[in-house]
């Protein structure tokens, strides 16, 4: 593919107030500042994160209505936030505080919007040229060199409404490329489009982000294009940034409940701290050994479906006074001889089967009848050589120490 148009160029163009494009486009290697407060009808957003190029794309993550497309708008200037501070090194958009507000054209930020914001009345052409800064006439050459690199050159003059979802993205690229922004937010740019289609353009922009030198802001819900895309990730819930680390981190050790939920976790279950290392899982209705400490401020736990096994409901002997093995509390001493080599257990119950392309998925309820569509229930992948397992079959449930996840 041929190369994108991104190197830096001076600009004269003033922006408002007291800063110029050119001083944004230097700061391209400088950190990302946002400190910012806006209310919208009920919702609040109040946000604060850093960032800087050298930690790679940002990816930030949140369900739907979380704030993260918002937070977007605030930086690029199409929403000015009521109260607080952006910056890009010590190039200020906005401050509350010392009543500036830099206007969206004058910071060189990209922003790729959810639906691609196209001109309607402007060809592919037309809409690359309006997001070039300076003097249009003299960038013929620029568009030609940007049609060509995003394969839209034979589109050049067709209208948005005569384009496949996929043109219509990569002109909008196009068109972000075209600013030589310092900044480049991507607005879940893959949400209105179909399984294969993503795919194929999820192989463009990986190309065209290798080649492009500033900082990259990437909002998605979806946990397997963070995964893909980004080197640091954001969890944003209810308006408010509850984490920041490396992608990694989120999907190995995640400490936040929300963060481990956006991780793809499903086990979960409110917790007790009864010891250094020992919990009460109240919805399990059970005692729990912790390969670590257990934090002070525990409030749940959380468990990937893939740690959890499922033993014979023979391998669990009686607890003493119990009939039928359902004993209010699995403690230590009502565990197998060979639990080293088996890690927690308790009683539970399957209650359905769910069939899946690569493995099966057992659903199960504990004894305990706390459970609810978010806490209590227990999924577990199931190999090719489980159990045979049916709805209503005893089983019991095994959980490693060191697979216990701490969350707050």
């Amino acid at each position: 593919m041929g190369k994108i148009g991104l190197k830096k160029q001076d600009s004269s163009e003033k922006m408002t107030p007291d800063h110029s494009a050119e001083q944004a486009e230097n700061s391209c290697d400088a950190r990302l500042s946002v400190d910012i407060q806006k209310s919208l009808g009920k919702f609040r957003l109040n946000i604060q994160f850093e960032h800087d190029l050298g930690r790679g794309i940002l990816g930030i993550l949140g369900s739907s209505g979380c704030g993260k497309s918002m937070t977007l708008r605030c930086i690029s200037g199409v929403d000015r936030p009521d109260s607080g501070r952006i910056a890009l090194g010590d190039t200020v958009f906005f401050s509350s505080e010392d009543k500036v507000f830099v206007r969206p054209r004058n910071r060189g930020v990209g922003h790729l919007f959810q639906d691609y914001a196209l001109f309607p009345n402007m060809t592919v052409r037309g809409n690359i040229l309006a997001g070039m800064r300076g003097d249009k006439r003299d960038h013929s050459r620029d568009i030609d060199q940007l049609l060509h690199a995003f394969y839209i050159g034979d589109q050049a003059h067709k209208y948005p409404r005569e384009l496949s979802g996929g043109q219509k993205q990569r002109t909008a690229l196009a068109r972000v490329f075209a600013s030589r922004p310092s900044i480049l937010l991507l607005d879940e740019p893959f949400s209105a489009l179909d399984e294969y289609l993503r795919y194929q353009l999820e192989q463009n922009l990986f190309e065209y982000l290798e080649q492009y030198r500033g900082i990259v802001l990437y909002v998605s819900h979806n946990r397997d294009e963070i995964r893909r895309f980004c080197d640091y990730v954001l969890v944003v819930e209810d308006g408010k940034a509850i984490s920041y680390m490396p992608v990694a981190d989120l999907f190995e050790s995640p400490w936040h409940f929300a963060s481990a939920r956006l991780a793809g976790i499903r086990n979960f279950s409110h917790a007790e701290k009864r010891g250094p290392r020992e919990i009460f899982a109240v919805e399990w209705n059970t005692l729990l050994t912790t390969a670590d400490a257990v934090p002070d401020d525990l409030q749940y736990i959380g468990v990937r479906e893939n740690a959890v096994r499922i033993l014979p409901r023979g391998s669990m002997p009686s607890p003493s006074g119990s009939e039928d093995g359902r004993a209010p509390v699995m403690s230590p001493g009502n565990r197998p001889p060979d639990w080293s080599e088996r890690g927690n257990a308790f009683g539970a119950a399957v209650l359905r089967i769910v069939p899946g392309i690569t493995a099966d998925t057992a659903v199960l309820i504990p004894f305990n009848d706390g459970s609810d569509e978010l806490f209590g229930k227990i999924f577990v992948t199931l190999g090719k050589t489980h159990l045979p397992l049916h709805a209503g079959d005893e089983v019991i449930v095994a959980i490693a120490d060191d697979d216990i996840m701490c969350l707050k």
